[in-house]
């Protein structure tokens, strides 16, 4: 679900993982997590943690989404929608008053579900080094 990253708008560099792989890497995290299945496989998914982005995760009763992926063949049919509605219900459930995101602005897609559901409170802008750099310098 991390090659999402690779392509554009993002073109951010994510090893590409089987789906156990990335299961599996986020077993070891606090979470709350969600995935949606069609015949089998994953479409989307949601995931919450109490490590946040920025100085709201210290709030009491904060979490904070750390992920969130539909495959674009399945968006658009509210996937996104019922997986958000699970978690906030889910939250509820475990005393959790407040729920934030961190989500990269220069997504369309991404901007447009998350300002729907969410109040923009910070904004930033991340400059980061192409992942390029770093395998021309390991080359002999």
């Amino acid at each position: 679900m991390d090659e999402g990253y690779i392509g554009s708008p993002f073109f951010m560099f994510r090893e590409k993982k089987s789906e156990e792989a990335f299961l599996k890497d986020y077993e070891q995290f606090q979470s709350v997590y969600f995935i949606a299945e069609q015949t089998g496989q994953i479409a989307a998914f949601i995931r919450a943690e109490l490590d946040g982005e920025n100085f709201i995760q210290a709030t009491p009763g904060y979490l904070h989404v750390k992920g969130m992926f539909c495959l674009p063949e399945h968006r658009g049919k509210g996937i996104g929608q019922k997986l958000l509605d699970l978690l906030t219900r889910k939250l509820k459930t475990l005393n959790y008053a407040r729920l934030g995101v961190d989500f990269e602005s220069f997504n369309p897609s991404g901007s447009g579900f998350w300002l729907k559901h969410f109040d923009a409170y910070t904004r930033s802008v991340v400059r980061r080094i192409d992942e390029w750099v770093y395998r021309q310098a390991d080359k002999p």
